[in-house]
């Protein structure tokens, strides 16, 4: 969900019109099939292959659905993708330091737009994502996770040293209106202004608003043309 919102927010970056989308870690794919009303085409992967099947289910049901409606929805695909620990080294396997992960398909590779929702879960396997990432070449790849999570803050440092990559880190917090806890809403309305909060507040508001805990985004560009030259 704080992903979702930030994507909908100012502070996301500017992508073009009907973009090309591919999900990392999907999961069972509320992000993708959130961007899928307004791009071109959405690619979920994941390692897990019931996960996958999971995904092109829901997704033709909702395809259907704004069909019906008349409503614009993207083209769907699923792929095999996993990193890290997981991942055992082999023939199979392409290395790095930290992690290890299966060869990426061309398909895959240049999308306008990676997204990943927690998919840093342990240190170790930030070399491999790292490099899923590099080797993906999207324009823009969107990774958000806990920001007491020292993996994450690995990541940011292991991209930055990749060539033609670009990193800038935020702190934001997703935050509603619906809380009657005056205690824990008073706490919310702190937290969300000391890490950046995705709505305006006001101090009259403070009685309605809960936290939903502090995120670390990650916007990491990847600059192709530098490389080639």
């Amino acid at each position: 969900m704080a992903l979702i919102t930030f994507l909908k927010s100012d502070l996301a970056p500017k992508l073009p019109a009907n973009p090309r989308v591919l999900e990392l870690g999907a999961g069972v794919g509320v992000p993708s099939f959130e961007l899928a009303r307004r791009a071109a085409s959405v690619t979920l992967t994941d390692a897990s292959a019931p996960l996958l099947e999971l995904c092109r289910s829901n997704g033709e049901a909702i395809r259907l659905n704004h069909d019906e409606a008349g409503l614009q929805f993207a083209r769907l695909d699923v792929a095999q993708l996993s990193w890290g620990v997981d991942v055992v080294e082999g023939e199979d396997t392409e290395c790095a330091s930290g992690g290890c992960h299966r060869p990426i398909a061309p398909s895959l590779v240049g999308h306008d737009l990676v997204i990943g929702s927690d998919i840093c879960y342990d240190e170790s396997a930030v070399g491999g994502l790292a490099s899923v990432i590099y080797q993906l070449q999207a324009a823009v790849t969107i990774v958000i996770g806990p920001v007491t999570r020292p993996s994450i803050k690995a990541l940011a440092s292991t991209l930055k040293e990749m060539r033609g990559v670009q990193v800038e880190s935020r702190e934001v917090t997703l935050v509603c209106t619906d809380a009657t806890d005056h205690e824990e809403a008073s706490a919310g309305l702190d937290g969300a202004t000391a890490g950046g909060a995705l709505l305006e507040l006001h101090a009259d508001d403070r009685q309605h608003v809960r936290s939903g805990g502090v995120h670390q985004v990650l916007i990491i560009r990847r600059q192709v043309e530098a490389e080639a030259e």
